[in-house]
């Protein structure tokens, strides 16, 4: 079965509060499809419409939209970089990132200058300059696999065989420090934050429960139980709920 990432896109901004991309309209999506190594933008108000197929890198795996909706970052896992489309004409840019090893999930500052990348292959985030493309590498846990920035800047990272959420600091771009948060279920996949940026959500795709971390304290507060092979998960705009991909159960 081919894997699909699904991602939003809207030029309709606004509205909408300015640290969250997730907010926006959503006029089209961006689809990664691993096995194709193409990018499918589907216009969602007839999700029968395919407007593009991009053909981006070998088994493309994450993406994120630019804050400001001009640009869709893609991670490509057998090729070690980044490709860049110009959303105006959906158009793959020249200039692509190289990272480390088998990169995975994404995601961008809130104000578009920084994005993050999960290096499943090499234990390690690449920090990338989205305007010079100077990219620095940190250390994290075992085998991260996304991403998430909070409405505050800070970077969360799962590490899927370290059970663990590698937190990094962005107050200094020049030194980054990184702390971790244990007591997670086995093998943490998705994880996403709340839009007040009080709570983590994180699914262990090998338990079958998904994690509620209070980022104040850096506690996991409860756990959830939910279906088999839990893999992505996303809060609501407003907070109340969150919706889980179960993998193994085709939920």
């Amino acid at each position: 079965m081919q894997k699909a990432w699904f991602f939003f896109l809207s030029f309709v901004i606004l509205f909408c509060p300015a640290f969250s991309v997730r907010c926006l309209a959503a006029n089209y999506a961006y689809v990664t499809n691993s096995n194709g190594n193409t990018v499918s933008v589907i216009q969602t108000a007839d999700e029968s419409v395919v407007v593009a197929t991009i053909d981006v890198g070998n088994s493309p795996a994450g993406a994120v939209v630019s804050p400001n909706g001009k640009y869709v970052y893609v991670t490509n896992r057998s090729e070690n970089n980044i490709y860049i489309i110009r959303t105006s004409d959906n158009t793959v840019m020249s200039d692509k990132i190289n990272v480390e090893l088998s990169p995975q999930g994404l995601d961008i500052s809130l104000d578009g200058n920084y994005l993050y990348v999960a290096n499943k292959g090499s234990n390690t985030v690449s920090v990338i300059n989205t305007s010079t493309k100077e990219v620095t590498s940190v250390t994290v846990g075992n085998s991260p696999h996304s991403v998430v920035v909070s409405p505050s800047g800070g970077v969360y990272v799962t590490n899927q065989l370290g059970s663990s959420v590698s937190v990094i600091s962005t107050s200094d771009h020049s030194a980054y420090t990184v702390s971790t948060i244990d007591g997670l279920g086995f093998q943490p996949t998705g994880i996403d934050i709340t839009p007040d940026g009080a709570f983590l959500y994180v699914a262990n795709k090998g338990r079958g429960t998904v994690s509620v971390i209070d980022t104040f304290s850096r506690k996991v507060t409860n756990t959830v139980n939910v279906q088999v092979s839990p893999h992505s998960v996303a809060a609501s705009l407003s907070g109340d709920h969150v919706y889980v991909t179960n993998q193994g159960s085709n939920t």
